[in-house]
């Protein structure tokens, strides 16, 4: 009675929502980089600004990557990789953490799924 999906595609959506987080943090990994933040930083980060927002474009790309391989089905790698760049992204403002949350979202369901 229920249509039944085809195997994967709910790893399609799980698949996306990692895209845009990792999407997320590599933009505020940008503006960090440009010294255009939305709410100063710690003293104590601010001499540090550039190397933040580097570690964070270099995170939200290979998040964007662990995207990908979530929809490449490869989930033994796409899932820890997701989980762990929106958590080193999260570093540098984690995406206007929205990046973070949907990166680790994607990350956890997706490797928690059984298929």
């Amino acid at each position: 009675m229920y249509p039944r999906t085809a195997p994967g595609a709910g790893s399609r959506g799980v698949s996306y929502l990692v895209i845009i987080g990792g999407a997320l943090i590599a933009v505020q990994g940008i503006l960090d980089i440009l010294n255009i933040v939305p709410a100063p930083p710690p003293d104590i980060v601010r001499p540090y600004l550039l190397i933040v927002g580097v570690v964070s474009v270099i995170s939200g790309v290979l998040a964007m990557v662990a995207g990908w391989l979530i929809l490449q089905r490869k989930k033994s790698l796409g899932s820890p990789l997701a989980i762990l760049f929106s958590i080193v992204g999260f570093a540098g403002g984690g995406g206007f953490i929205v990046g973070t949350v949907l990166g680790l979202i994607g990350g956890v369901t997706n490797f928690r799924r059984g298929d």
